[in-house]
């Protein structure tokens, strides 16, 4: 994976730009028991934001809060690594969502670029896409720890599209969160919605809602390869 710097000076090549947890990994169920044993740990089951309210969040400063609203006697920064050791053993151990290896070949092959923007570490991110044989078709990742403001700032986005040297108007991201959705449309970016549950969706508009990685390669397909439908 190579990791250009800022450049003033950008190409005409079009770019995919990726969520990470509960887009391009099928992380949630396992962060979303961290989070719930978490809440457990400091008396929040039932008076802290639910999990889909704080997905994308930053999480450092998440727990930080929730420990001095509801456990302040408690030592914040020890919740917060044993929090994290948790945390990545959840993510290490996720699958890759369903047809993330397609869509990601079907963008290479096109002679795309790829990004990664995510509220994850990106040192974390690195080491699953190892692992899942993604990290070579990644050109970049930028991971909150890049950045001093979380989704839904579009800071992420703004920083992932600059180090990838392309146009804005030549991106799609494709987002699960409405913080995720939000950060990439305050970069003034195109997006496609990742959602199984139409009921979740919000009411902000998208390029498309698609209910999967292939429904989304589907929808790229119809769009940038028309003959295919010949």
């Amino acid at each position: 994976m190579s990791e250009p710097a800022s450049r003033a000076v950008t190409s005409r090549r079009r770019a995919l730009l990726l969520d990470f947890d509960g887009t391009l990994a099928d992380t949630l169920p396992g962060l979303r028991a961290v989070y719930a044993d978490f809440l457990n740990s400091i008396d929040a089951t039932g008076k802290a934001p639910s999990f889909a309210e704080v997905n994308g969040a930053n999480l450092f400063d998440l727990v930080k809060q929730l420990c001095a609203q509801h456990a302040p006697d408690r030592d914040a920064a020890g919740t917060w690594r044993d929090y994290w050791a948790s945390v990545e053993s959840a993510v290490l151990g996720a699958a890759p969502a369903p047809g993330a290896h397609q869509l990601v070949a079907w963008a290479r092959r096109q002679g795309w670029r790829i990004g990664i923007g995510s509220a994850s570490r990106t040192t974390l991110i690195l080491d699953w896409l190892t692992r899942n044989g993604l990290a070579a078709d990644v050109d970049c990742i930028v991971g909150a720890d890049l950045c001093e403001r979380a989704k839904p700032d579009p800071a992420i986005y703004q920083l992932l599209v600059a180090r990838l040297g392309v146009n804005h108007a030549d991106c799609l991201v494709v987002e699960d969160s409405p913080a995720g959705v939000a950060s990439a449309q305050g970069a003034g970016l195109e997006v496609i919605r990742l959602s199984a549950d139409r009921a979740q969706r919000s009411a902000v508009m998208t390029s498309a809602d698609v209910a999967s990685l292939s429904a989304a390669l589907a929808y790229l397909q119809h769009r940038f390869e028309p003959t295919r439908d010949l």
